[in-house]
This record gives structure tokens, C-alpha cells and sequence, in this order.
């Protein structure tokens, strides 16, 4: 059921004005201080504008390298020397992204740092309090303050740039891998498969580089004019409700302004399918849907969950184009300006269409200490240790052993599972991130296990976090990736840094199930330490996810099995009797290296004889986990001279 009662169109404005008076009145209001809505206006103006070029900047570097790369390998004979030198091309286009958003939170804080967080976040300011679910369940971080709103905006304008380079060329994943280009953030881009397949015919694929490019200019121009045309209309009405008390007169000419922007769209809809046809018509849509092509099969469930089920004509693909950059547009505007969508219900219009996937804002729930998701004991449980000799035997555990209560206590630490972006199609990969709000506390190491339902979704992959300390990949077992419970573990070694809310993980999950299947999304806490290696309690935020209704995808492969050598480890390696404190692999020295031993021990994907053990357990409690670890990054931290 759609989130609001939609009005007949033919009675539309009338009806409005008359819900606002009666029941929306807040959404005409703006803040009392004259002075501070002024700000505020300008702040407004200032986010959309930059955001916007945000979006296009980005937009043009990846379809200049993804279509760089598909240039070489539909015209060259021997694509190899061409994909160096895109590869080169890639790596400049990429980076130029990051000077993007230095400039967009440049922009922004010029614009709006005088501005109160409650101005930024309040109902009658700029709204932001409306997004909070979605920014701290999807990106783990709630919008309070300027920087926390400039962060959930670029996050989420990364995602939905992505996705829309992912419509306009369907093999950008691919091609951006084929030259090992990074993007950052690694999210809301499928890589549909194929090693460079092209068609045979050397005529066709020149032809097949200019649809390409004719689509991605097409599309990129579309989106562009979209977005401008609702930030126009927004931010008249914005300014009607803020600057000039929201009065009748100036209602009427922000109407006037919206009819006028509403009224380019079906212009840009012409433009852009004689666009694509004058550039992909003289190809067959076999060629054109097919893996080797454009690949605009691969479209599909992403067309399907935004009205077109099918893409088996040039005509559908146009179709399907206009409708998910409109829906992805839309989207955009409303983290850009949280009060959009009432402010077009002021003047008569919606900014959305209802067949735009509805965002998912479960609420969190803080999870009872008594349950697998929250530590509740303030030191660990010591396993008994026997020593018959000078070798100790140590017990590694993967859990620590938490004292059960049934009364919820304030805890230490919050742990939030993001909420995946959008709802995803049968066999769509999507991100979520892992953060843990430590407070004024420093994050030394965790070891959490992520729980979902392995018939709804399964894990590909799981790396690092954005919080400096955390981006390493974590250790983890990828023979439990479709097995329900997944478990990863990191440490780090600085003993003042990170405090507050820290991004320790990027799980990337594909669905699995068919449509409308749900997963809880959750986590058991198993350790969690700070810089001291003092046990943190946690409460533990978990999320969902509700798979679409698109067409399924082919399900990718999950990781491989572990290496022959990883293999051998895990069964345990003879003690040879070297291994001194913290030297757990008995080189001679203590490094990052015997950390990583200890994780892959702590989550069992390897095993320790008694030496090893005996080396690993560095605080001398007689339990091997991710505190040993952490205290190894520590000493390797301090050789190096780091904080």
C-alpha cells in the first residue's frame, strides 16, 4: 500500500491545497528567525546545486572509463596494449571523483555551517531528521550535525550514481574490472560477469561502441536535466515557505515555476529516445541484449522493478531507461531536500512515480543482553589451563562466555547492520556496512557473527570498513558464506584512535530467495575490546532485507574454498617448539602476520598446537582471541612509530 492516499490527477492541486490546510499545515512552515531561514534557503540551494554536479562529475569520470575499456575490446584486435593505456585513463578518471567530493562538502559547509544542527535536522529547517533511519540503518551514521548529513549525502549519491552508470552501460562492472580499476566506494555496481567477449564483425563493433556511448551521453543528459528541473521547482517552494511565510502569492508563483519544469519532461523523454535510436538502431536487439553486446539483459531485473518487465525491444530498453533514472533522480532529491516530497504536494505535484521501489526504514531494536547479540560481562572468562610442562596449554575460544541477565543495562557500545540501499531483485548484489558507536572508548578488535537466512541471502564478500584503522580486510571463513552464520574478526593497533562511530566492514550479500522472501539481518557479538583490551558490552542494531519482485539474475559463485595451504593450517601444523610470546608462526619475529593467525584461529579456519597457542595467548589469561591479536597490532604500531 502506497505510503500516502495518491489524489485523482484531474483534482490533484485543488485537493492538496486543501490537505495541507487541514492536516499538513507544517509542511508550509519554515523557521520563526527571518534571518536564520534566509541561511537556511541559501544552505538548501547550496546542497542541491553542489550534489548535483556531484552526481554529473562522477557520472562522466566512470562512463569515460567503462566506455573506455569497452572501446577496446569491440575494436581492437588485440585489446591488450589499449587496456593499459584506459587502464591509465581509469585511474585519473576515478580519482577526479574524490576532488568531487572534497568540493561538493567545501560548497556545503560555506553555505551552511552557521546553521544550528536543529535547523538542519528540525521538521520547519531542512528536514533532515526525516532520512535519520535510513542514514544510520544503511551507512551507519545519523544525521546530527553537518558533517554526519554531508557524509550519509555523499554516500548515498555514490550508490545512486552507480546505479544509474550501471543501467546506461550494463557491462561497466566488467569493464572496470578487466583494468583492475578500484571504485570507491565498491557499492550499488553489479559485475555481471564475462572476460571481454566481443562480437566478431569488426563493422558491428564500432557500431556497438557508438551505441554505447549514444545511450550513456543519452541517459547521463536525461538524468542531469530531471534532477534540475525538480531542484527548481523545490527550491521555489522551499523559498516560498522559508523566506516569504509560505503565503498564497508566493505558493502561486512557485506553482507557476513547477508547472513550468514539470512540463519539460516529455521533451527530455523525446530527446532521449531519438538519442538512442539514431545510435543503436542499426543493431539488432539479439546483439544488443546479448552478453558480448551491450549486454542489456542483464537489465532486466533493475527494469522490471521499476515497471518495464521485459526489454526485448530497443523501444522497452528506452522505456525502462526513462523510468529507473526518473525513480533514481527522485531518490536523489530526497536526500538532498528531506522536505521535497511535501513541498511538490504544496504546488500540486508528486515527485515520485508509484512505480519507484519504495526505501525500506526498518526500525532498529535495541537487543536484551540476555540474547546471543549483546555482551554483557566486563571481563572475559578465562578458560582452565593445564601445564605439564614449560609449554602451556591454551584454549582458543571463539566466544567469550557472558554472564545472562534478563534485564537490559545501558551498554558500552552500539553495533549497527546497515540496511541495504534498495531492495534487491533475485540474484542482485547489494553492500551493507557494520559500524560500532564505541563513544568516547578506542575500538581495539571485535568478532562478530553475521546471521541471516541462507535461503534468502548469501555472502560474496566481506572487507574492510571507511574508519582508517578498520579498512583492512577482516578475517573471515568463506566456507560458511551460504551458511547462514558467517564469522569475521579484526584488530588494529593504535591505542588513541578510533573512538565514536567507527565503519569496521563492508559486507557484500547477493539474493538468493524469490521475490518478496525477508532476511533479518543480524549479529552475535562474540568479543568486542578497546584499546586496553578491556571487554566492551554492545547492543547490537540489526536490520532486514525484502527481496524484489525484478526477474532473476544468474546467481554468482560464492568465494572458493580455502587454498591448499589454508587448508593444511587448518588441521593444525606440528609445534617445533620456537614459538615465543606473540611469535605465533615461529619466524623469529612479531608482526602483523601472527595477528592474522590468531583471527583466523579465533573464527576456525585454522587450528593451533600447543606452542602456537602457548605464543598466541599474548595476555597470558590462558584464551586466545581478538584481544591477543589486537595487542600484536599494538606492539607492531609502536615498532613503526604510529600512535
Amino acid at each position: 500500500m502506497l505510503p500516502r492516499i495518491r489524489l485523482m490527477l484531474l483534482v490533484l492541486a485543488l485537493c492538496v491545497a486543501a490537505f495541507v490546510v487541514h492536516g499538513r499545515t507544517v509542511a508550509a512552515q519554515g523557521l520563526p528567525d527571518p534571518k536564520v531561514a534566509k541561511v537556511a534557503d541559501k544552505c538548501q540551494k547550496a546542497i542541491k546545486k553542489s550534489a548535483s554536479k556531484f552526481v554529473g562529475a562522477k557520472l562522466k569520470n566512470l562512463a569515460a572509463c567503462a566506455g573506455g575499456v569497452l572501446k577496446c575490446v569491440q575494436t581492437k584486435p588485440d585489446p591488450g596494449p589499449c587496456r593499459i593505456d584506459v587502464g591509465t585513463k581509469c585511474t585519473k578518471e576515478l580519482a577526479k571523483t574524490a576532488g568531487e567530493r572534497d568540493k561538493l562538502a567545501a560548497n556545503v559547509t560555506a553555505k551552511c555551517a552557521t546553521l544550528a544542527p536543529s535547523d538542519l535536522t528540525g521538521a520547519l529547517g531542512l528536514g533532515y531528521d526525516r532520512i535519520a533511519s535510513e542514514c544510520r540503518l544503511g551507512f551507519g551514521r545519523e544525521p546530527t550535525d553537518l558533517a554526519s548529513i554531508l557524509d550519509c549525502l555523499t554516500r548515498h549519491h555514490d550508490c545512486r550514481t552507480n546505479e544509474l552508470l550501471e543501467i546506461q552501460i550494463p557491462r561497466a562492472g566488467e569493464a572496470l574490472r578487466l583494468v583492475s580499476a578500484t571504485l570507491v566506494p565498491d557499492v550499488c555496481l553489479d559485475d555481471f560477469g564475462g572476460d571481454g567477449e566481443h562480437v566478431d564483425d569488426a563493422a558491428t563493433g564500432k557500431a556497438l561502441d557508438k551505441c554505447g556511448k549514444a545511450i550513456a551521453k543519452a541517459a547521463a543528459g536525461f538524468a542531469a536535466k530531471r534532477l534540475g528541473s525538480l531542484e527548481k521547482c523545490a527550491d521555489a517552494v522551499f523559498n516560498c515557505v522559508q523566506v516569504q511565510g509560505g503565503t498564497d502569492a508566493c505558493r502561486g508563483k512557485a506553482r507557476t515555476a513547477c508547472e513550468k519544469e514539470f512540463g519539460n519532461f516529455a521533451t527530455e523523454d523525446a530527446k532521449l529516445r531519438a538519442a538512442v535510436d539514431k545510435g543503436c538502431t542499426a543493431i539488432d536487439i539479439t546483439t544488443l541484449r546479448a552478453a558480448r553486446g551491450v549486454n542489456l539483459a542483464a537489465s532486466e531485473a533493475k527494469c522490471a522493478a521499476v515497471g518495464v518487465p521485459d526489454v526485448g525491444t530497443l523501444a522497452e530498453y528506452e522505456q525502462c531507461l526513462l523510468q529507473h533514472h526518473a525513480c533514481e533522480v527522485a531518490d536523489l532529491l530526497r536526500f538532498e531536500s528531506p522536505r521535497a516530497e511535501d513541498l511538490l504536494l504544496l504546488v500540486g505535484k508528486e515527485l515520485s512515480s508509484p512505480l519507484c521501489p519504495k526505501p525500506v526504514t526498518p526500525t532498529p531494536t535495541v537487543v536484551p543482553s540476555a540474547t546471543p547479540t549483546t555482551t554483557s560481562t566486563a571481563t572475559r572468562t578465562p578458560t582452565p589451563t593445564i601445564t605439564p610442562s614449560a609449554t602451556q596449554t591454551v584454549t582458543v575460544t571463539p566466544t567469550l562466555t557472558p554472564t545472562p541477565t534478563v534485564t537490559a543495562t545501558p551498554t558500552d557500545a552500539d553495533v549497527f547492520v546497515g540496511t541495504p540501499p534498495f531492495n534487491p531483485n533475485p540474484g542482485q548484489k547489494f553492500a551493507i556496512d557494520i559500524s560500532v558507536d564505541v563513544k568516547a572508548r578506542v575500538l581495539g578488535s571485535y568478532f562478530f557473527r553475521l546471521q541471516y537466512d541462507p535461503a534468502v541471502v548469501v555472502v560474496t564478500a566481506i572487507d574492510g570498513g571507511t574508519t582508517a584503522e578498520f579498512t583492512a580486510a577482516p578475517s573471515t571463513d568463506s566456507s560458511t558464506f551460504a551458511s547462514g552464520t558467517t564469522p569475521f574478526a579484526a584488530a588494529q593497533g593504535s591505542t588513541t584512535s578510533p573512538t565514536g562511530l567507527v565503519n569496521v566492514a563492508t559486507i557484500t550479500l547477493q539474493a538468493a530467495g524469490g521475490a518478496g522472501a525477508g532476511s533479518n539481518l543480524d549479529l552475535a557479538v562474540e568479543s568486542l575490546f578497546d584499546a586496553g583490551t578491556d571487554a566492551l558490552s554492545a547492543s547490537v542494531f540489526p536490520s532486514s532485507v525484502l527481496i524484489g519482485s525484478g526477474s532473476a539474475l544468474a546467481r554468482s559463485a560464492a568465494r572458493p574454498a580455502l587454498s591448499p595451504v589454508a587448508a593444511r593450517l587448518s588441521t593444525g601444523t606440528p609445534g617445533g617448539g620456537n614459538n615465543t610470546l606473540g611469535d605465533v608462526d615461529g619466524d623469529g619475529t612479531i608482526g602483523d602476520a601472527d595477528a592474522d593467525d590468531i583471527l583466523a584461529a579465533v573464527i576456525g579456519t585454522r587450528s593451533l598446537d600447543a606452542a602456537q597457542a602457548f605464543a598466541a595467548d599474548v595476555d597470558r589469561n590462558g584464551t586466545v582471541d581478538v584481544a591477543d591479536a589486537q595487542l600484536i597490532r599494538q606492539i607492531v604500531a609502536a615498532r613503526e612509530g604510529r600512535p
